[in-house]
């Protein structure tokens, strides 16, 4: 699984669209074009055949905040300097912070939930309207809090 931000697009556009897809077998990475050279990677993975999980992966760089003894202290600072992430953190957003592990993939991200209908396969679930309005709100979350964290 790729970071949600990354400079090689894993896949081709069409006929000059900002938006294509990667089919993995356990995962649709849908991926934006950015500006000078970058693009996102929103994951799309089912969760049924009624919902779906769109995550922003950004492997394991907050696995150290499981470990703070004093969270509060440390959400209190960091809540003048990174208020998205301070917010995701303390489930106050529609994004939330989730982290898995399993034998292919070991990390955390930021996610979506999408009710869709699964049942007449993947191809009518991307174009559905709603996977790219939460996609792009989804991708522009994770970049706040990157440009928050960068501005540290």
């Amino acid at each position: 699984m790729r970071t949600f931000f990354t400079r090689t697009p894993g896949a081709k556009f069409f006929s000059g669209t900002k938006t294509t897809i990667h089919v993995m077998p356990d995962y649709v990475e849908y991926i934006i074009k950015l500006d000078h050279g970058y693009y996102g990677v929103i994951n799309l993975m089912a969760e049924g055949v009624e919902r779906c999980s769109l995550l922003c992966y950004w492997g394991r760089y907050f696995d150290s905040l499981h470990m703070i003894p004093n969270k509060d202290r440390v959400m209190g600072i960091l809540a003048k300097s990174c208020p998205e992430l301070v917010k995701i953190l303390s489930n106050q957003s529609e994004v939330k912070y989730a982290y898995f592990q399993n034998a292919k993939h070991d990390g955390g991200g930021f996610v979506m939930q999408l009710g869709v209908d699964l049942s007449k396969g993947i191809i009518p679930v991307l174009g559905n309207e709603h996977l790219h309005e939460k996609a792009i709100k989804l991708l522009n979350t994770s970049l706040k809090v990157f440009w928050e964290i960068i501005a540290l």
